[in-house]
């Protein structure tokens, strides 16, 4: 059996929904820290998420945000990691992350408690985008 067209379209809402959360922050950067374009492009998101966590000290609101798109890219990891694999009679995406010692399957329900937590965080980032300063 191959995954459902539901589990990949759930798949796609993931990784759309962490481009517009990505994508909020680095407009940050570039619109309230004057950060050039150029000096975000080809970065990987832990680069860029340090950087936006080094501005919380002179703009503390960005606290939460820094924080929960940090722990969400370990979870992204595990998506973008994950290969396919056949549990329980079903195929989905399984991440085996032996550096931390780590094997998750990435269930349907996985995949919307990310994208929720992804959205909220995106939101939460697009509102600081919209902040006049």
């Amino acid at each position: 059996m191959k995954a459902t067209s539901e589990y990949l379209s759930a798949i796609g809402g993931a990784h759309y929904a962490w481009a517009s959360m990505e994508w909020n922050i680095i407009c940050i950067l570039t619109k309230h820290d004057r950060v050039p374009v150029k000096d975000l492009a080809g970065l990987e998101f832990g680069k860029i998420i340090e950087r936006f966590a080094a501005t919380v000290a002179t703009h503390p609101g960005r606290s939460d945000v820094a924080t929960a798109a940090e722990a969400l890219r370990l979870r992204r990891n595990d998506l973008a990691h994950a290969r396919p694999a056949k549990i329980d009679g079903e195929e989905m995406l399984y991440r085996w992350d032996a550096k931390r010692g780590r094997i998750e399957p990435i269930t349907h329900s996985w995949l919307k408690s990310f994208t929720s937590d992804v959205r909220e965080t995106g939101h939460a980032a697009n509102h600081l985008l919209h902040e006049t300063t």
